[in-house]
C-alpha cells in the first residue's frame, strides 16, 4: 500500500512538469506554422500584402468582398503598390492601375461598369510608354494595345487599331526582346512578317531569324525562308493562294508549346509537290546548358 502512494505522489508531481512540456511543445508547433507558410498575408485597409515571393505575373489575388464598393488595392511583399482598382456594388468603375514590383506603373486606364473605356496605355520593363490606345464600348477602338497571351507570360503584344480593326504594326517580344513583326489592314495581314527565334508556339529558345515571308490580304503568299536556332536554313517553300505548293515548309511542333526556356524544341518539315504533301518528317532539338542565357 505504501508503495502505491509513493507511486502516486510521484506522479502528481511530474503531472505539472509534463502539462508545461506540452504547452512548451504546442507554442513551439504553432510558431513554426506561422513562420513556415509563405503563403499567409495580413490585411491592410483595401487589400492585402503578400509575404510570400510574387510569381512573374504579379501576387496572388485577395478576396475581394461580394459587392465591394470602393479603392480596392493589393501589395507586392516588398510593400510596394501592385494594384488599384474603383469598384462600384462589385463591378469595376472608375479608375485602374497595375504597378511592377520596383515601383513603376505597368498600365493604366479606366473602366466603366465592368468594360475598359477611354485612354490607356502600357509601359515596358524600362519604363517607356510601349503602347497607348482609346477603348470604345469595351473594344480596341483606335490608337496601340497590349495584350498578353496565358500560356505565354514571358511574351509582350502589341496590336495596333484604327476604327475598330487591325490596322498597322503588330509586334511581339520576348523577355524584352522582339520576337515577331507584321502588319495588319482592315483586320488582315499584309506585307512582310519575320519572326525570330525566342516565343514561336510557347517554344522559347532564343536566337537567330526563324522564318520570313509575305502576305497578301490576310494570306501567305510567295517564297517563304525558314531557319534553324542556329541560323541554318532548314526550308523554302512557295505559297499559293494561301496554300503550301512547292518546296519544304515549316512548322513548329505543337507539343513543344509552353516548353521552359532552353529545354529545346521540334520542327516538322513538310514536302509539298504541286499543292500535294508528299513527305513528312519530325525533328528535336534539345539545347546545351551554355546555350542558355
Amino acid at each position: 500500500m505504501c508503495d502505491t502512494h509513493r507511486k502516486l505522489r510521484t506522479l502528481a508531481r511530474l503531472i505539472p512538469a509534463l502539462a508545461l512540456a506540452v504547452v512548451i511543445i504546442l507554442l513551439l508547433t504553432s510558431a513554426a506554422l506561422r513562420f513556415g507558410d509563405t503563403t499567409k498575408s495580413e490585411r491592410r485597409p483595401g487589400g492585402r500584402v503578400y509575404l510570400a515571393p510574387p510569381p512573374m505575373d504579379g501576387p496572388r489575388r485577395g478576396e475581394r468582398p461580394v459587392g465591394f464598393s470602393g479603392i480596392w488595392r493589393q501589395w507586392y511583399e516588398n510593400g510596394g503598390l501592385c494594384l488599384e482598382d474603383s469598384y462600384v456594388n462589385g463591378m469595376q468603375h472608375g479608375y485602374h492601375a497595375v504597378f511592377s514590383w520596383r515601383g513603376g506603373k505597368k498600365e493604366e486606364g479606366r473602366y466603366a461598369e465592368g468594360k475598359r473605356d477611354g485612354q490607356w496605355a502600357w509601359w515596358d520593363d524600362n519604363g517607356e510608354v510601349a503602347a497607348e490606345g482609346t477603348f470604345k464600348d469595351g473594344k480596341e477602338w483606335q490608337g496601340s494595345f497590349q495584350v498578353r497571351v496565358r500560356r505565354l507570360t514571358c511574351c509582350r503584344i502589341i496590336v495596333s487599331y484604327a476604327k475598330g480593326e487591325r490596322s498597322g504594326p503588330y509586334g511581339m517580344w520576348h523577355l524584352g526582346s522582339r520576337v515577331e513583326e507584321a502588319w495588319y489592314d482592315r483586320d488582315q495581314r499584309v506585307g512582310k512578317e519575320v519572326m525570330w527565334h525566342g516565343c514561336d508556339n510557347g517554344a522559347a529558345v532564343p536566337g537567330g531569324k526563324a522564318r520570313e515571308g509575305q502576305y497578301v490580304n490576310g494570306q501567305r503568299t510567295g517564297v517563304w525562308k525558314w531557319w534553324d536556332i542556329d541560323g541554318k536554313p532548314i526550308g523554302e517553300g512557295y505559297y499559293k493562294k494561301g496554300k503550301e505548293w512547292n518546296g519544304v515548309f515549316v512548322g513548329w511542333d505543337s507539343e513543344a508549346a509552353g516548353m521552359p526556356l532552353c529545354h529545346g524544341y521540334k520542327y516538322a518539315l513538310e514536302y509539298y509537290l504541286n499543292g500535294t504533301r508528299v513527305a513528312h518528317e519530325v525533328y528535336e532539338r534539345a539545347r546545351q546548358k551554355e546555350e542558355c542565357r
